[in-house]
């Protein structure tokens, strides 16, 4: 399957549109809390707090946080 054909939800996009981070974006419309996140990456909450709202994240910290919310990682970075 192509990176293409993996979907976004319009609510993901609307909430980037209206200034979430594609991450937090997803989170919430996974139904994950941060601790959770946290816990689903083996690090801190402060962490993945700062994970989170960081605009530049390397390739890396994009792949393994797409992995924990099950997506694929083109679906969060758009």
């Amino acid at each position: 399957m192509g990176e293409s054909q993996f979907h976004i939800p319009h609510r993901v996009i609307q909430a980037v549109v209206d200034g979430a981070a594609p991450v937090k974006a997803w989170r919430e419309y996974l139904g994950f809390t941060e601790v959770e996140m946290a816990e689903r990456l083996d690090i801190e909450v402060v962490d993945y707090r700062r994970w989170e709202s960081t605009q530049q994240k390397s390739d890396y910290v994009i792949q393994i946080i797409a992995v924990a919310m099950g997506i694929h990682v083109s679906q969060l970075d758009f």
